[in-house]
């Protein structure tokens, strides 16, 4: 009997030295496998950018208007940014300042680890603009993986900025109808891109 309770407190022991301690993995458990995402940003030159908005968006995102900030945050006084608890899949980090200028920074999590995307430069925003089809029309404008929403003004117009350097695609639609357009680039610099949709 002394001799099982002795084994029941070892049992015990060894349980709750194997559970003590963090758990935790860049930014998550290992049982949900999110990952801790950090980057810094700079001015050509050098310049850390800091207090710089950063928003988080997996790539086929479309914003529905309500500007959901869960994954958003900001740079430090370094450029650095860290967002904490990213889950497994594909995502568009965009890093925006007041002055417009920007970089859209690509991201793939594949698990606990923590990812270093390294260090990025910001340049001014490109613009895609376009017509959802002219006066009358009440259509919106979306880009997959960033947060944008942009309603078009009484001719059907509409444009937004976006960070330069890479190509996306835009999302127009009304009430009833939507179509995905690929804003061909990668989109320049202080440059702007045409898309327009018959809706």
């Amino acid at each position: 009997m002394r001799i099982a309770k002795l084994l029941f407190l070892i049992a015990v022991l060894t349980s709750l030295h194997q559970c003590a301690g963090p758990t935790e993995t860049a930014g998550g458990t290992t049982s949900t496998e999110s990952a801790k995402v950090s980057a810094t940003v700079i001015y050509p030159g050098g310049t850390p950018v800091s207090d710089a908005t950063v928003r988080c968006r997996p790539v086929d995102y479309l914003s529905d208007g309500s500007a959901d900030a869960a994954c958003d945050s900001y740079t430090d006084a370094s450029g650095r940014f860290t967002i904490d608890s990213i889950d497994r899949g594909s995502y568009l980090i965009e890093v925006a300042d007041t002055k417009g200028n920007a970089a859209a920074i690509p991201c793939s999590v594949s698990g606990g680890a923590a990812v270093d995307l390294g260090t990025h430069e910001m340049v001014p925003m490109g613009t895609i603009a376009g017509n959802a089809g002219g006066p009358g029309v009440r259509a919106y404008l979306r880009i997959r993986g960033l947060e944008r929403y942009v309603p078009a003004d009484s001719g059907g117009w509409f444009q937004t900025p976006v960070p330069s350097g890479r190509s996306y695609s835009v999302n127009i639609a009304t009430a009833d109808t939507s179509v995905d357009l690929p804003a061909t680039g990668p989109i320049e610099p202080s440059r702007s891109v045409s898309v327009t949709a018959d809706l």
